[in-house]
């Protein structure tokens, strides 16, 4: 896959605004918006991820979805 078909993925996931601040970042650090996305955004999901199955799945009152 090429770097242009990847950072037209990242930029279908994400607004806008967002997409152009990964933009900026990238720039910044002198690596492709995808290799930004790879590095910087897959990690924090992933530990979102992590800390979200470690608490099990909460309803906005702490309670387990399904109890009302």
């Amino acid at each position: 896959m090429t770097r242009q078909a990847t950072d037209h993925q990242v930029a279908t996931v994400v607004s806008e605004d967002v997409y152009v601040q990964i933009r900026v970042a990238a720039a910044l650090e002198q690596k492709s918006v995808s290799e930004w996305f790879r590095e910087i955004i897959t990690p924090l999901a992933a530990a979102s991820a992590r800390e979200y199955a470690a608490n099990g799945l909460r309803n906005r009152k702490g309670r387990p979805h399904g109890r009302g």
